[in-house]
């Protein structure tokens, strides 16, 4: 479990560094990416799909929305900043299965939240939407609403096979993303653009993405939510080396704020051995 852990997070973490290397918008890297995955996934999801749907069709739409929302954020500001955005995804899940699976949320918790504001407040420079950095960062924390609603999903219906609940997840989403943005869709035809599309697909959606939904069926979700805050130090290495894009002193010190803080609740907590 702890190299498909390592492994989910590297590729997810080069996800925000392409999508902001592509020249491509939105909807056309989310049509791009699903019209190839939906193919993939129904090879392997055929017989018995659409009875499944019936009890996981919640996941299309949600993760529509996690993606349009991400994508904002990354595109209107850093990699790394739309990151820490949707890095709330785990106090978010932590209140969502307080309210799903009647776990109590600890004050510790609370603590790590707060030192984990003042973080982000380092990083981006000051909470306001003049700021580009913090614009991206709420899009990002918009994305995590949906995205941590994803495994409360996947562990509801642990029934379903993961291949029907994943092609329930982009399926969904494809329609959704044809409905609201084909009429936005502009392929640049760059060879550039094109490695980058493909990556988003083969590496980011296909590979990382089912990885991370193992991880998720496997490890409780307190575990989930603090190993996913390593996304961010992650991603400001990647979008260093490949965008060439400044790693600021309140970017690093933010960042070093969030992670540790996280750490800390994942040590407290227990291992990831333990339900």
């Amino acid at each position: 479990i702890t190299l498909t852990i390592l492994a989910a997070k590297v590729l997810l973490a080069l996800v925000p560094i392409f999508i902001k290397f592509s020249s491509s918008n939105i909807w056309t890297i989310g049509i791009f990416r699903l019209v190839f995955t939906c193919l993939f996934f129904t090879m392997m999801a055929r017989k018995g799909f659409l009875r499944s749907l019936k009890s996981v069709w919640l996941l299309g739409p949600l993760f529509a929305f996690h993606w349009i929302t991400y994508f904002m954020a990354v595109k209107v500001s850093d990699p790394s900043i739309a990151v820490m955005g949707l890095s709330s995804y785990g106090f978010i899940l932590l209140i969502y299965s307080r309210f799903f699976f009647k776990k109590p949320i600890e004050l510790k918790y609370y603590a790590g939240v707060v030192i984990s504001v003042f973080g982000v407040y380092l990083a981006v420079g000051g909470f306001s939407f003049a700021n580009n950095q913090f614009e991206g960062f709420s899009w990002g924390v918009m994305s995590a609403l949906a995205y941590a609603f994803l495994p409360i999903v996947h562990q509801k219906y642990p029934q379903i096979p993961t291949r029907h609940r994943a092609f329930a997840q982009f399926f969904g989403a494809f329609i959704f993303f044809l409905i609201a943005g084909f009429h936005k869709f502009e392929l640049d035809v760059d060879v550039s653009n094109l490695m980058a599309l493909l990556y988003l697909v083969v590496g980011g959606t296909i590979a990382g993405h089912t990885l991370w939904v193992r991880v998720t069926e496997i490890l409780p979700t307190y575990v989930t939510s603090s190993i996913y805050y390593f996304a961010i130090p992650l991603t400001m290495v990647f979008e260093t080396l490949i965008l060439g894009i400044e790693m600021t002193n309140g970017k690093i010190l933010g960042t070093i704020l969030i992670v540790a803080s996280s750490a800390f609740l994942f040590f407290r907590t227990g291992t990831i051995t333990n339900k």
